[in-house]
């Protein structure tokens, strides 16, 4: 680009370049850019369709996980959670490796600085349905005991799970089913939160934090009719909170 006016010039300021030909370049690496496939997720509904996707797949793979750790111990597959280690050993990883307690902990150099940058906080709560464990839910499936609203995504795959021949079986062939369908699901699930995370971007970067069905950021609730595993309807709010926060560094 060449002959641009002194307004474009102090507005592109701190991403232009001139060039010793008195052309002048962009350079557009110090800014975020987001495709336009990106902008237009920006819809809280489509959103929290896909944090509900989330919800089915995580309490699923609690509950598969907890079979595959049952299975594993029949097996005598039990993981060691106590090092083997001697104490002088564990002293020479920690002293010349930094390696402690299995992780690697390098020292870090601390900067006396008061620098600090803005960054935006964003959560999403569903309402009666918060994270569950599957052990003390299948504790109370298999004494037959009444479980709560939250805790029926998992009494749904505990059923699927028994009236499944591949999980009917024992040993060796039912770790390997129960590994595959862990396998699968947290593929979707990637897939899932990565929609997630690009839809967070688009309404935070794209949308200046707003998203289709708000006017403003005060109160930011829907409420939604879903299906659970079993195609049963489930009407739930979900509350979205997007907050401003300082960021030391």
């Amino acid at each position: 680009m060449s002959n641009l006016s002194k307004n474009t010039i102090d507005t592109l300021g701190p991403i232009l370049t001139r060039r010793s030909d008195k052309k002048y370049i962009l350079d557009l690496t110090t800014i975020p850019i987001l495709s336009r496939k990106y902008v237009k997720m920006t819809s809280g509904t489509t959103l929290a369709s896909e944090i509900w996707r989330e919800k089915l797949l995580v309490d699923q793979i609690s509950l598969y996980n907890y079979y595959k750790k049952k299975t594993e111990e029949s097996l005598g597959k039990k993981s060691l959670k106590k090092s083997d280690l001697s104490e002088e050993s564990a002293q020479f990883l920690a002293q010349h490796c930094y390696i402690k307690n299995g992780s690697y902990n390098p020292p870090v150099k601390t900067v006396a600085e008061d620098d600090e940058y803005n960054a935006y906080k964003f959560s999403i709560n569903i309402q009666g349905f918060s994270k569950v464990s599957a052990s003390p839910i299948v504790k109370k499936l298999d004494e037959q005991k009444n479980t709560t609203q939250r805790e029926v995504i998992i009494k749904e795959a505990y059923k699927k799970y028994h009236n499944t021949d591949k999980f009917k079986i024992k040993g060796e062939p039912l770790l390997k089913n129960l590994e595959e369908k862990i396998s699968e699901l947290n593929k979707e699930l990637k897939d899932v939160r990565n929609f997630i995370q690009l839809s967070k971007f688009a309404i935070i970067l794209g949308n200046k934090c707003k998203m289709d069905e708000f006017e403003s950021r005060d109160d930011m609730s829907l409420t939604l009719d879903l299906y659970t595993l079993n195609k049963e309807e489930v009407t739930t709010t979900f509350d979205f909170k997007i907050e401003k926060t300082t960021i030391q560094i």
